[in-house]
């Protein structure tokens, strides 16, 4: 008597979003990379996209849940700008003091 815990329309997206988030592990492509013709022309990151579509996010502390993802520090320049997902650290105030001097 097996029933999912996923209802088929959350996995789709959570498949696409995985997908986004593989072809495009630092956040997606810069604007001026992309030509019309670019089939990875996506502008969004996977939780860009759960997010447009009201599906529900990784919390930050499930390690499961993103264990594909790439999540760095926030105040790391690899974190993409357009990602709301990163680990927020001590580092963060001291680069807002830095940027100060």
């Amino acid at each position: 008597n097996w029933t999912s815990q996923t209802s088929f329309h959350e996995g789709i997206m959570k498949l696409l979003a995985w997908h986004l988030d593989k072809a495009h592990p630092y956040g997606p492509p810069l604007q001026s990379h992309q030509t019309d013709d670019d089939a990875s022309s996506f502008s969004e990151t996977g939780n860009d996209f759960l997010s447009r579509h009201n599906a529900p996010l990784c919390a930050l502390d499930d390690k499961l849940c993103l264990q594909t993802s790439h999540v760095f520090p926030c105040a790391s320049e690899c974190a993409p700008a357009s990602s709301s997902v990163c680990n927020p650290s001590a580092f963060d105030t001291v680069r807002d003091i830095v940027v100060d001097v």
